[in-house]
């Protein structure tokens, strides 16, 4: 079973998600938002979740790749600042994507049970919906 993924959507879904990250984690640190800076910060995340999926690396790689990316989408975002507001922005943008990407799992998995490995969407028991 192979599936077949899109790098368009997946360019405008972490786009998107990187946006309202990056945005919630300015508001949490209560740091100067510029919307060019946030918009030029998660394209780069993007991009990267772009290539780093295209690459297919391993898990320990992928995660250290995406330590860097943060603090890369950190300095884009709000600059340069001082390491403890740094790691502080850094620790922020991890914990919102974390929570954020959970809050979307969940929502998307609305519908759909597993049986013997086997994913079955159920259908609407509304009618008009």
């Amino acid at each position: 079973m192979s599936t077949e993924l899109y790098a368009d959507i997946l360019f405008l879904i972490d786009f998107s998600m990187d946006a309202l990250t990056l945005y919630m984690t300015g508001r949490f640190t209560r740091s100067e938002m510029k919307t060019r800076r946030i918009a030029l910060s998660a394209a780069y995340g993007g991009v990267f979740s772009v290539i780093i999926t295209a690459l297919s690396t391993e898990r320990l790689q992928s995660l250290a790749l995406g330590i860097v990316c943060s603090a890369v989408m950190t300095l884009l975002a709000f600059g340069r600042s001082g390491i403890k507001l740094f790691i502080t922005r850094v620790s922020v943008l991890w914990s919102g994507g974390l929570l954020l990407g959970g809050i979307m799992t969940a929502v998307s998995s609305l519908g759909v049970t597993v049986e013997h490995g086997e994913v079955i969407r159920r259908e609407s028991t509304a009618r008009g919906v």
